[in-house]
Formats: structure tokens, C-alpha cells, sequence
């Protein structure tokens, strides 16, 4: 899980606009939340498929078709199970 540790922190690193679309970067809250979750994860053994910059702002984590994870900028966290 450090490989998606350090990931999430080098969402960290982005700026205003690192989609070229003027998307806002993941906030700190948005990081702070999905390492928390990665935590999480981690105690489970169950390992994201993907981590990513949302294009509104925030993180998402994926996992396959099983569903996901969204960390938003204002500090709301969704979930999304594939069933």
C-alpha cells in the first residue's frame, strides 16, 4: 500500500487547471480522507484497481467493477457498491 500512499500524495503536487480543463486540485481534506481509506483498505487486504484526480476536485478510488470511492474537496466522501 505505499506505492498508493505515495500516489495520493503526489495528487498533492497538483495545480489549477492540471487537466487543462481548469479543474480544481485534490484539497488537502480530499488526500487527508482517501489516506484514511487506503488505511482502511489496507487492514481489509483489499487493494484499490486505481487512484486518481477527480475533474471537480477530490480523489477517487476504484476497484474494478466492484465500485468506488470519491473524496471530495469540501470533505464529503461517497461510495458507490457494484452489486
Amino acid at each position: 500500500y505505499a506505492s498508493y500512499s505515495k500516489h495520493l500524495d503526489e495528487l498533492g503536487d497538483l495545480v489549477q487547471g492540471w487537466d487543462s480543463y481548469g479543474s480544481d486540485p485534490p484539497s488537502e481534506t480530499a488526500i487527508q480522507d482517501a489516506h484514511a481509506i487506503l488505511n482502511i483498505l489496507s487492514l481489509i487486504s483489499k487493494p484499490p484497481s486505481r487512484i486518481a484526480p477527480l475533474a471537480d476536485g477530490g480523489v477517487i478510488i476504484w476497484f474494478n467493477k466492484e465500485g468506488r470511492v470519491e473524496c471530495l474537496n469540501n470533505g464529503r466522501i461517497t461510495i458507490e457498491i457494484g452489486l
